[in-house]
Formats: structure tokens, sequence, C-alpha cells
């Protein structure tokens, strides 16, 4: 589709070289980590994938990057003008030595909804996932045709 254009970019990284420096500057200042640090969280984890969201003549489509997490693990639903997406990802690795045993789990979850303006068809909306990346695709409906008026200016 080469005549998709992004309409913008939602992601958990800043786009603004100002976001997080006061965060930055505190952590650097006191020099040690709080509770809010996502290191001391590392069992359950809160994902939030980037999303790209483009539209041309005829549809929208919305691009998620979401490495690691299975199809069978994401789940896609209508919900009134949008689209929510959601998925988990659960992992667990053991290793077994001549004396000890070390058992890991890790579990990560998102969900983010998607809204779309009225002229979107929900109701044929097309799912396919490849490589860890789910592309969603958002038909539009028929616009009624565009009238433009004249307007007089009074003197």
């Amino acid at each position: 589709m080469k005549d998709i254009i992004p309409r913008h970019r939602q992601s958990s990284q800043s786009l603004s070289p100002f976001e997080g420096a006061w965060d930055n500057f505190l952590g650097d200042f006191w020099s040690f980590p709080t509770i809010f640090d996502s290191h001391l969280w590392d069992r359950q984890s809160s994902f939030l994938p980037s999303m790209d969201i483009a539209e041309n003549e005829k549809e929208f489509q919305v691009t998620a990057d979401l490495p690691g997490f299975s199809p069978e693990n994401i789940s896609v639903e209508i919900e009134d003008d949008g689209i929510v997406v959601s998925g988990k990802h659960e992992n667990e690795q053991e290793e077994k030595e001549k004396n000890f045993l070390r058992r890991e789990r890790s579990f990560s979850s998102f969900c983010r909804k998607v809204n779309f303006p009225s002229h979107a068809d929900l109701e044929n909306v097309k799912c396919k996932s490849k490589d860890g990346v789910l592309t969603i695709t958002v038909p539009k409906r028929p616009e009624a045709k565009k009238k433009s008026l004249k307007i007089e200016v009074e003197k």
C-alpha cells in the first residue's frame, strides 16, 4: 500500500528530548533506585507496544510491533467506536545443576484502544500476524458526496 499516509505513532519511548530529563536528574542526584524503577518489578511487567496508524482513500491500517507474543495470546475486539488490542506473554525457565534448581517465571501483558472516525467500517475488520507484527485493516464506508456552498458576504 504505497499511498498510505501515517497519521501518528504511539510508543512507550519519548519523542521529546526534554521528557524524562527531570527523572534522570533525580535518579542521578539521589543515585539509588526507587520503588518505581522497572527492574524492581521484573517478575510481572506491563508492555506498551508501538503502533503505527495510517490512512488512505479506502482504509485505515494499524500496525503493532508485538515481539514474543504468539497470535493465540493476542486478542482484537471491537468496542464502541474503536478496536481494543490486548495480549499476554508468559515465560518459564528452569535450570538444573548438580546442587541447585533455579526456576524463573515472567509475565507481561498489554491493552491498547484505537478509536476511529464514524466512517470506519468496524464490521469488516481484518487482522493478520507475521513475524511479531500485527496488522489490522479497517475499511472505510462510502461517504456521502460532499457539497460546497458559496458564502455571500454582506456589505
